[in-house]
């Protein structure tokens, strides 16, 4: 809509800016984004589903009880890093973490093992 708006200044047009997205919207005119959307993850419809081993139950009665943990990617610059972490479920404290590059991302996770940074002693210490 302002791309639309800006070309009709261009050309010599008086014209606001609501006017453009009302009637844009009135004709079901809309924007074509530029930036494409990118599927990350693809599923194996195939594979069975991972076993859920809390049964849904993110409650511990100590620490070191339970643990979870996610991977994820953050925008940095122009690239981006793969950012691994297990939480302890009693503290809400990072375990450890590991990050990666993807560039660089030859050998598994787990092969990765010496990149981990342990922060559970300093974790059970404070409490």
């Amino acid at each position: 809509m302002r791309r639309v708006h800006a070309e009709l200044r261009g050309f010599g047009h008086t014209v606001n800016r609501e006017r453009v997205e009302r009637l844009m919207r009135r004709e079901v005119i809309e924007g074509r984004h530029l930036c494409r959307r990118r599927c990350t993850t693809v599923p194996d419809r195939l594979a069975p589903p991972a076993a859920d081993l809390v049964r849904r139950d993110f409650t511990a009665g100590s620490l070191d009880e339970k643990w979870c943990g996610d991977i994820t990617y953050v925008q940095v610059g122009s690239t981006w890093l793969y950012l691994a972490c297990v939480l302890d479920i009693r503290s809400r404290r990072v375990g450890c973490w590991a990050g990666r590059w993807p560039r660089t991302c030859g050998p598994s996770w787990s092969s990765t093992r010496s990149r981990w940074r342990w922060r559970l002693a300093a974790a059970t210490s404070r409490e």
